[in-house]
């Protein structure tokens, strides 16, 4: 019997889908002509460009005009766009001009030429990179018209059953031809929150994640669950996690408008206590999808795709651009902005680290300001310098302990005389914070508190460093219950010593998508949580149906309970 495998993503379109995959892997260079010609043939070669660019244009603009009739105007747009790039003279001069110089046959020119373009882009700015797909999308358009179809393609597109599409990169084309072709989600490797193919996906409303390695473990027929509310894919799921996803899709599907409805509403119980209900941004872009939210600010940003797939570290100038531009897109919502958080699994390749026989247990927080100390001080002059354009907050990962407070807070102050002296204005005060994600925090909160402004809680390295449990272990991590008592009672801990100081505890994590725990949560006196972007309205409707009054004494009869399935009972009983 196949094994289950859970592959983590990121979410685009929120939704749930069950069903079996259909593979679609794109062309790549392996797959396209390349050959030699002779000077005789160069006549011939450029006639068949031409008679293939002519047909690409003309299949756009089919695109186009179909897509004023059954889309939005963003697809018309991209559409649109990609056919302004066909129609770029200095693109067809440059194929033809290879095919003359070089020698060589159409499909070779086209890609060598477009490859040169998506090149220039790549390692640029975040804000180029929408242009690498465009060239991506147009070349493969474009060699369409000469491609015969082969079985690259491990399994031809049901028109019958209702498939999970799952491929490398998705295009904008894929979407279109896929809609209304009972396609239950999509499922990339490849992609990003402002791809041309996110973007039409999200309009259509099909559930979307990528940064999935479907390549490496995707067969055609597979069956597969796509939880784009909580970023998994989970292939050849067992038959007790198939019951259990759906009773969630049923519900997801009963609930899906009421989660567009209270999307535009402040979060509150329904009793009118107001909650406040916060996002983790994990990529700038994400910003986006919460374009019709009413959200409470930014509760977790984490900086790591800044570090993270370069070959250096980003300059101040590069980082002030980007944390300016995200405090502009959520206008004077509060921001908390975590420092770099070098883990096991986020170590940039230009940190020389020593080896670490358990790197989560090693280099990690405050310890690693000691190795690279410019580099948190770069982030947080960028950081210092953004914060005149908004209400900006600086978070400390993985504290252990006041001392680590003092690392970072000299830094801060460093930061700040060199800004100075380059005559940088910035604001006098800005707020600090420390993520209690171990035990030792946990333990010591009376007196990490009296050092920082508020506590975010990081539910999951708290749960691996609390049961001595590797994250890089699903199959004992999956052992335990998210919601393990010995995790709840250190995060009870924290709460109470927060509160009595009447200063800000916030829950972040994996625990606090759990809907279910809501009424617990409340009981212990919470009402600060940063949530995924996907699973905010989800939380806020939860919140919207529990009556405080009704949560009382939820909290003692919780240490009760000894195994999972008494949790799980326990949770059901709660919101019976």
């Amino acid at each position: 019997m196949t094994k289950m495998r859970i592959l983590n993503g990121q979410t685009i379109v929120p939704g749930l889908a069950i069903g079996k995959i259909c593979t679609l892997f794109n062309e790549d260079e392996k797959s396209v002509p390349h050959y030699s010609i002779q000077e005789s043939q160069v006549e011939y070669e450029i006639k068949r460009f031409n008679e293939g660019l002519i047909k690409a244009q003309n299949q756009l603009q089919e695109y186009i005009e179909e897509s004023y009739k059954t889309l939005d105007n963003n697809a018309s747009k991209i559409f649109y766009s990609h056919f302004m790039i066909l129609k770029d003279k200095k693109i067809s001069s440059s194929i033809i001009n290879s095919i003359e110089t070089k020698l060589i046959n159409a499909e070779h020119a086209i890609y060598d030429i477009f490859e040169n373009f998506i090149n220039v882009y790549k390692d640029k700015h975040l804000h180029f990179q929408e242009l690498v797909h465009d060239f991506q999308d147009v070349r493969e358009t474009l060699l369409n018209e000469f491609l015969v179809s082969d079985d690259d393609t491990a399994c031809p597109i049901p028109g019958k059953s209702p498939v999970i599409i799952v491929t490398k990169r998705l295009s904008p084309y894929m979407v279109n031809d896929l809609y209304n072709k009972n396609v239950l989600a999509f499922v990339s490797e490849e992609g990003g929150f402002t791809t041309h193919a996110s973007v039409l996906a999200r309009s259509m409303g099909i559930p979307l994640m990528f940064n999935v390695p479907v390549t490496s473990y995707c067969k055609c027929n597979d069956l597969a669950i796509v939880d784009a509310e909580n970023g998994k894919f989970i292939l050849n799921p067992d038959q007790k996690t198939i019951i259990e996803y759906e009773k969630k899709n049923k519900a997801f599907k009963q609930n899906e408008q009421k989660y567009k409805d209270i999307s535009v509403l402040s979060a509150k119980t329904k009793d009118n206590l107001n909650i406040d209900l916060k996002v983790n941004i994990n990529l700038p872009n994400e910003i986006y999808l919460l374009e019709n939210h009413n959200f409470d600010g930014v509760g977790l940003l984490r900086t790591e795709f800044l570090f993270l797939d370069k070959t250096l570290p980003p300059n101040e100038e590069e980082q002030f651009q980007i944390y300016k531009k995200i405090i502009k897109l959520c206008e004077d919502k509060p921001i908390t902005v975590r420092l770099l958080d070098i883990g096991s699994d986020k170590t940039p390749v230009y940190l020389d680290l020593p080896d670490q026989i358990n790197p989560d247990l090693g280099i990690k927080g405050a310890r690693a300001v000691g190795y690279f100390k410019e580099i948190f001080l770069t982030q947080i002059k960028a950081l210092l310098r953004s914060a005149i354009y908004g209400n900006v907050r600086i978070l400390f990962p993985m504290i252990t302990d006041v001392s680590d407070i003092k690392i970072f807070t000299d830094l801060i102050k460093e930061a700040k005389v060199e800004l100075n002296s380059r005559d940088i204005k910035i604001k006098s005060q800005i707020q600090i914070g420390a993520m209690v994600e171990t035990p030792s925090a946990a333990i010591m909160i009376d007196q990490i508190i009296d050092y920082v402004d508020f506590i975010n809680i990081g539910s999951n390295d708290l749960f691996q460093y609390t049961l001595a449990i590797s994250r890089e272990h699903p199959d004992i991590y999956k052992n335990y219950h998210t919601l393990h008592p010995a995790i709840v009672r250190l995060i009870k801990m924290v709460i109470d010593k927060v509160n009595e100081k009447n200063k800000e505890v916030c829950l972040c994590g994996e625990i606090a998508n759990i809907e279910s725990a809501y009424p617990l949560f409340l009981n212990m006196n919470l009402n600060c949580f940063s949530v995924s972007v996907s699973k905010h309205s989800v939380v806020k409707l939860k919140l919207s149906e529990i009556e405080i009054s009704k949560t009382k004494d939820l909290f003692d009869g919780f240490f009760n309970l000894k195994f999972d399935d008494d949790i799980d009972d326990y949770l059901k009983s709660m919101n019976s």
